[in-house]
């Protein structure tokens, strides 16, 4: 598998970090007991105009489940959250100088085509990869849990949880949106979480496993250290 240093473009994302003070003082209305003491917050800023052109014709527009089988529409939707939260980690990866791959969705190909095993694979010093799986849960307050997939599930070594807080709409064809890195957790915690057929609720439209978001093992900044520690790293 190659791994090339992607070129960064700040012009269409761009994530910072801020603290929990900054999310309380902007009153944003979020479920704060989902969220655990340990999240990471993070603002960003999205500047494609494809995207863009996608959130006002369809994300922004919320939706009501009919029956158990997701619209072709509730599916563009969850794409546009999961890419939200890639970018976010890919902006974070980036800002530590880690040298990795990412498996990239764009707006005219909502499903990823998933030809590799990963949303992120790390290169690290031993000649190996750290893989990571990104799930994304809507800022509504209804959605509390990580839910996975058994299709999706790609056996990653780690899953980060990350919630979206809150999307704004700017005046220069912008948005800018608030969210948490909630925490991860490791393949093996993963699989030993139980598997639920489809219609068994809370997974509806496809068997899945699922954990409430408070109740995510690990913070994300144990996950970072691992990285840090184990990845090869490019020079600025």
């Amino acid at each position: 598998m190659a791994i090339e240093i992607e070129p960064i473009e700040p012009w269409k994302f761009m994530t910072k970090e801020i603290e929990r003070e900054t999310i309380d003082r902007l009153d944003i209305d979020y479920p704060r007991n989902l969220i655990p003491q340990h999240a990471e917050f993070f603002e960003f800023s999205l500047y494609d105009l494809g995207w863009i052109q996608f959130y006002e014709k369809v994300a922004s527009r919320t939706t009501i489940d009919k029956g158990l089988e997701r619209s072709e529409k509730q599916k563009q939707i969850d794409n546009f959250y999961g890419l939200m939260g890639e970018k976010a980690v890919k902006d974070k990866l980036r800002e530590m100088r880690v040298i990795f791959n990412y498996n990239e969705r764009e707006p005219h190909f909502f499903e990823k085509p998933y030809k590799e095993p990963f949303d992120f694979a790390i290169a690290t010093k031993n000649g190996k990869y750290v893989t990571l799986e990104i799930k994304t849960t809507k800022e509504y307050p209804k959605h509390m849990r990580m839910m996975i997939p058994e299709s999706e599930w790609k056996k990653s070594d780690y899953v980060i949880a990350i919630k979206m807080l809150k999307f704004e709409r700017t005046k220069r064809r912008k948005i800018i949106g608030y969210g948490a890195f909630v925490g991860c957790m490791g393949k093996e915690e993963i699989e030993a979480l139980p598997l639920h057929e489809k219609g068994d609720y809370p997974c509806l439209w496809f068997p899945c496993r699922a954990i409430e978001l408070k109740d995510i093992l690990h913070p994300v900044s144990e996950l970072w250290e691992i990285i840090d520690s184990k990845a090869i790293k490019w020079k600025p």
